[in-house]
């Protein structure tokens, strides 16, 4: 596999083209991190039922990149045989013409076809957590040549991660994919870590803390944020106070993720629709249940007497992290979805 950049796109070529050889192209859209989604071109070969290169938007980031050229590609003729065809498990499918195109884990594990196009069909994913392929190989190699009991990996907070470099890479408007992308990783470093028997400790990464655990035993901690320039949130909010409460995670499809996939809850407080005051729980990568935070919560509004009468709405719908537009220094919850 090589990743070729050219004037008008990335190509991630698997397979050489000879001259001689019929090809198709198909575009299709695919799900990238944090519920975004991108379009990409699949040229393969309809007798071989080989995929030869995807071609990507030249906008897309090199994380993005990546993680579409550690997938593998296939291709399925839809004869009478196909549905029972055993392939690695499948993340998306599309349908064109007579063939089935596939993206699917590099893995050793086999599935029937069958089967998967069922549960993507009725929202149940063939892959229980879609890991970030680099960062899982890594520790897990790393503690296969280390022997270890337990890991220490950095963590920071949103806040926190604005003062690295890595969030300088974005916008504004990105910041918060570039965060939900660290919870991908943080993550995927704690199933290989549960993989080899090791247990992965979250580690304050800076300032007076720096080393210490970041998690106690109920898996999450708080931060206040202060909004300086307050964001309209919408007409539903106007003419109250209200603390909305909603749950945000990194995922790709949020079709295919349940409350055990949230990462960050956000307690917004809102004054006449404007977002005020803020509340982040940031949860252990660790765990897959979301904790329980509502003492803590309650006593954050046994403080706030001019907030205890106000009217408390709970999000129904999982959405992305996703940062402020204007300034990038906080996160919102997504408007609508309440």
């Amino acid at each position: 596999m090589k990743i070729y950049q050219h004037l008008d796109c990335y190509n991630i070529r698997f397979n050489e083209i000879t001259e001689s050889e019929e090809i198709k192209v198909v575009s299709v859209e695919y799900n990238l991190i944090n519920s975004r989604t991108t379009t990409i071109t699949l040229v393969f070969s309809p007798m071989l039922c080989k995929i030869y290169e995807v071609q990507t938007n030249l906008s897309l980031d090199m994380a993005d990149l990546s993680e579409l050229a550690d997938l593998r590609f296939i291709v399925l003729s839809k004869n009478k045989e196909y549905l029972t065809k055993l392939v690695p498990p499948m993340l998306q499918f599309w349908e064109y013409d007579e063939f089935l195109l596939m993206a699917s884990l590099r893995s050793k594990e086999k599935i029937e076809v069958r089967k998967q196009l069922r549960n993507i069909l009725e929202h149940e994913p063939n892959v229980e957590f879609r890991s970030h392929a680099r960062a899982f190989k890594e520790i897990d190699m790393q503690l296969k040549l280390i022997p270890m009991q337990e890991m220490g990996i950095p963590y920071f907070t949103f806040s926190e991660f604005l003062k690295t470099a890595e969030a300088e890479k974005f916008t504004s408007k990105e910041k918060g994919t570039g965060y939900a992308r660290m919870y991908q990783i943080w993550r995927s470093q704690a199933k290989a870590c549960l993989k080899n028997n090791v247990r992965a400790e979250y580690v304050f990464s800076s300032g007076e803390k720096c080393g210490q655990p970041v998690f106690n035993a109920a898996g999450f901690i708080m931060e206040k944020i202060i909004i300086q320039t307050p964001v309209y949130m919408g007409s539903s909010f106007d003419d109250k106070r209200v603390v909305y409460c909603t749950f945000h995670s990194h995922e790709h499809d949020l079709k295919f993720a349940g409350p055990d996939r949230t990462d960050i809850v956000l307690f917004n407080f809102l004054d006449k629709g404007m977002l005020v005051e803020q509340w982040v729980v940031y949860t252990d990568p660790n765990s897959n249940e979301t904790p329980d935070f509502s003492n803590d919560l309650f006593s954050i509004l046994r403080t706030r007497p001019d907030w205890q009468s106000t009217e408390f709405r709970l999000a129904e719908q999982l959405q992305p992290i996703q940062s402020s537009p204007e300034t990038g220094y906080y996160l919102i919850p997504k408007i609508g979805l309440h």
